[in-house]
């Protein structure tokens, strides 16, 4: 029988957001769109959370996509800030 979820110990959660955020971090690192590179991950559980700016909000929409096709994302947080560069 498989012990209860709530009986797993915190070093458990901590070793398996540990391997998420590396998944996470490599498919964010991996994207050919540059600015998507230095965003900012957390993981709690099976929780990602974004943060940072992006140039556009379709930046946005494709880092969020991306993080929750990483296997072992249930949720994303997107708290990315669009900031509009100046073309001058």
């Amino acid at each position: 029988m498989l012990p209860h979820r709530a009986n797993r110990r915190p070093d458990h959660f901590a070793a398996c957001e540990s391997r998420l955020l590396t998944r996470v971090q490599s498919r964010l690192r991996s994207s050919s769109y540059y600015p998507l590179r230095n965003l900012e991950c957390e993981v709690r559980r099976d929780v990602v959370v974004l943060r940072g700016r992006l140039p556009s909000f379709y930046l946005k929409q494709v880092a969020q996509e991306l993080v929750g096709s990483v296997r072992g994302v249930a949720e994303v947080e997107n708290a990315v800030h669009v900031q509009w560069l100046d073309a001058e």
